[in-house]
This record gives C-alpha cells, structure tokens and sequence, in this order.
C-alpha cells in the first residue's frame, strides 16, 4: 500500500484448495489456488478503480468476512449442499470474478446518509479464468445505503451470458439476478436478512429460477471489536457493521 500515491494491492493464494473430480464424490485433490491478485487506485474519495481478479460485488452473505460469520459456514442458500452433507447443489453466490470495478474509497457521507456504490465488468466465468468464454462481460453493481449509522439497506444486480458445453458442442445460458439485503445494529443487538433470485435461461430448454432467503438475529458486541481492528481502507464491497468499518476483503 502507498498512501501517499492512493495506490494499494493485495495478493492472496490458498494452499490446500479442495477440487473434487466429479460431482457428489468425497474424492479429490488438495492444489494452490490463487484467490485474489489486483491493484487499486483511488482519484478521489469518492472514486477509485480496481483491477484484476476479486470478489464481485453481489450478495451481503457472500461479501461478509469469514471471521464475521455466526456459524461455521454461510448460508445454505448462498453456500449449497456441499459433498458429504447431501446430494450436491450449487448455491446461488457470485465468487471471484477477473475484471475492473469502480467504487468510492470509503463510504460516502451525506448528513445523516452514508452511501458506498460498486460497478463491475467481469469475466462472468468465474475465478482463475483469464480467457473470456465468449465476446459478452458480465455486469454487476451493488448500492448499499446507511441509515444514522444504524439500518443498512442493499441491493444488487447481475447480468452475464456465458457459454457453456464442449467443442463442438457449445451453447449460451443467461444469468440474471437480483440481490435485496438490510441489516439492523442497535445497542449491541444485530438482525439482518437478505432475498436472493436468479434466473437462468437456456437457448433450447427454457429457463430455470432459483431462490434463497435467510434471516440472523444476533449479539453484535463480539464481531464489533474485530470489525474495529480492520483496515480504514475499502478493499471491497463494504458488508460491515457500519460505514466507517470497512473490511478487509477475506481469502476465504
């Protein structure tokens, strides 16, 4: 990081990655992965680009630190049934996506407002992929709005056309989804939720709508004095418990 020059960049790998051979099967590999590697550079407080491969700025469960979370895992809507716990089922997250993001340095104050704004164009085919599927990008945005510190409301949106299948057999599916979220901190008491849908259309079959929704009432006062020792610096979409407490962005 240099502050003097608004420039910072961040590079994460993880050393034991998972990857299954198949679907529903224990079996699989332990391998390096790299999870993030980008560069930012902030014109102004209220703007500020950032470059290379990152979380997208989607869902407030999946933006949330992993040391901020109530249980081990995040939620089944977001996390899926993972192997071993069930009969597999993706869930319905935006993970790391290479591309170039627009966003404030920190939230932006406006009375007794705090507003943080993200724009992305991305890939749309997922982390550690530096070849594009086709000749379409995905589009994604989050705005999160902070009430007197206290009620944080966000919503977010994606559009992404991917292609899919085996040479020669290739065909296009389209994704699009919505993401509505609020939060509650008050004295020491946290309540938030969040309504996921997306829809994906297939050029031959139709489509398919797939939706989650959570709720999480909990004591704050625990989560609050980690979220205090964190960066002052927005690395990524702010999930945090108020505007002034931006998180690091987690490798996990």
């Amino acid at each position: 990081m240099n502050e003097e020059y608004h420039l910072r960049f961040q590079v994460s790998a993880e050393g034991a990655s998972d990857i299954q051979d198949r679907p529903n099967t224990p079996q699989g590999t332990l391998e390096l992965r790299l999870r993030d590697a980008f560069v930012r550079y902030d014109f102004a407080p209220w703007l500020g680009v950032e470059v290379g491969q990152f979380k997208a700025p989607f869902d407030a469960e999946g933006l949330r630190p992993t040391e901020d979370l109530l249980f081990a895992s995040r939620a089944i809507g977001q996390e899926g049934v993972l192997v071993g716990n069930g009969f597999e089922e993706p869930g319905i997250v935006i993970d790391r996506e290479l591309g170039v993001m627009l966003s404030p340095e920190k939230p932006i104050r406006v009375g007794p407002i705090t507003v943080g704004y993200y724009a992305m164009i991305a890939n749309g085919n997922g982390q550690n992929q530096l070849r594009n599927d086709n000749n379409d990008h995905a589009f994604l945005g989050r705005l999160e709005l902070w009430l007197w510190d206290i009620v944080r409301i966000g919503g977010a949106g994606i559009y992404n056309q991917r292609t899919v299948g085996t040479l020669p057999n290739l065909y296009g599916e389209k994704d699009v989804g919505v993401d509505v979220d609020a939060m509650l901190l008050w004295k020491g008491l946290e309540v938030s939720g969040q309504i996921v849908r997306m829809t994906t259309t297939f050029t031959t079959t139709g489509r398919r709508t797939a939706a989650a929704s959570h709720g999480t009432p909990r004591s704050a006062i625990a989560s609050t004095r980690s979220s205090c020792r964190s960066s002052p610096h927005i690395d990524s979409p702010s999930t945090t418990r108020g505007p002034g407490r931006a998180q690091r962005r987690v490798s996990t």
